[in-house]
């Protein structure tokens, strides 16, 4: 039988292989660990927060929130993160800068040219693109 092959250079759960052979999918498979582990957690992070956004009622949500945590969870773990450090720190954020829970947007900023302000937003475009011409 022919088969049709995709690429997917990404972190899975545990059991999904396992699933994929009750489906008839090969999966061309190695255990990562170091570094690259690290690194492919770090972008499942991304995808995960991505489903989040693209997710289209409150059950969808809720599930993909639940996979954002477990990425979370696995990368603490795999830094050796206690939850006591990282609720300290997140914490001390929030005492410093407050939360999320106001629905503050910032549309854009503006900062002095030549400032150590101006660098940093300069120095991040994916960040913060430059719009000075066209405000």
């Amino acid at each position: 039988m022919k088969r049709k092959i995709f690429a997917c250079n990404k972190l899975t759960r545990n059991k999904c292989l396992e699933l994929f052979k009750e489906k008839g999918i090969q999966a061309k498979h190695k255990k990562i660990r170091g570094d690259e582990y690290l690194f492919a957690l770090k972008k499942k992070l991304i995808e995960e927060a991505e489903e989040v956004l693209e997710a289209k009622n409150i059950q969808e949500c809720i599930e993909e929130l639940g996979d954002l945590q477990d990425v979370i969870d696995t990368l603490m773990q795999a830094l050796s993160i206690d939850l006591k450090t990282f609720q300290e720190l997140r914490n001390k954020k929030v005492k410093a800068f407050g939360a999320f829970d106001d629905g503050l947007y910032i549309e854009s900023i503006s900062a002095p040219v030549g400032s150590p302000q101006e660098a940093n937003f300069s120095n991040h475009p994916s960040k913060y693109k430059d719009i000075t011409n066209t405000a």
